[in-house]
């Protein structure tokens, strides 16, 4: 009878950490931040894979090309910061009309 009780125990003991760990997750850990563009040698060796010579000399249309990725990765971060927003709006809105919490302004 014992073996049985120290299972089952141990079962919701197992439970409570998993939903423990995924409420964290879920609720108390940092979001993702916000996308930054790389450096142009860094986005000239790593993304694009060019040759150091090409990156050293910037080439215009090399340039062209990172100010259109500069302007990509803005236009996303611009995108999530404004997701979030929403986002956000709209969680302080179902807050508010949970019962027992205070009334907002």
């Amino acid at each position: 009878m014992t073996d049985w009780r120290s299972a089952r125990n141990a079962l919701a003991t197992a439970v409570l950490a998993g939903m423990t760990a995924w409420a964290y997750q879920a609720v108390s850990a940092p979001g993702p931040k916000a996308e930054q563009a790389w450096s142009f040698d860094m986005w000239c060796l790593e993304m694009q894979l060019y040759q150091s010579k090409r990156c050293d000399a910037r080439l215009p249309e090399d340039m062209k090309d990172y100010d259109a990725y500069r302007a990509d990765v803005e236009k996303y971060r611009e995108e999530q910061q404004s997701k979030d927003k929403r986002d956000q709006e709209i969680l302080d809105r179902q807050n508010r009309n949970l019962p027992g919490t205070p009334f907002a302004k």
